[in-house]
């Protein structure tokens, strides 16, 4: 008797840790992100700088520096979708 107690207790905490842990956001390093644009982005783009992001359950909301050689300096909203992939307004 004692045992079946000990296990449903384990179980429901585990349960409860599980929980926890999967309402917390993850960060994504904006070095990360903006190494990931690089690879998309023409030659025109010489430096791109992102700032971290913090991913819900929605997905993520962040803006990137970017400098080209033709265009110069701007700034872009970016946006991380739930399926991986980055999408940019103006680059």
């Amino acid at each position: 008797m004692a045992k079946t107690v000990a296990t449903i207790a384990f179980i429901g905490a585990c349960a409860v840790i599980a929980g926890y842990l999967a309402q917390r956001p993850t960060i994504a390093l904006g070095d990360a992100l903006a190494a990931e644009l690089q690879e998309d982005q023409s030659a025109d783009v010489t430096r791109i700088e992102c700032d971290d992001a913090r991913i819900g359950p929605r997905g993520a909301k962040f803006m990137c520096r970017v400098e080209t050689a033709t265009r110069g300096t701007g700034t872009v909203a970016c946006e991380l979708g739930r399926d991986g992939r980055i999408a940019c307004l103006g680059m």
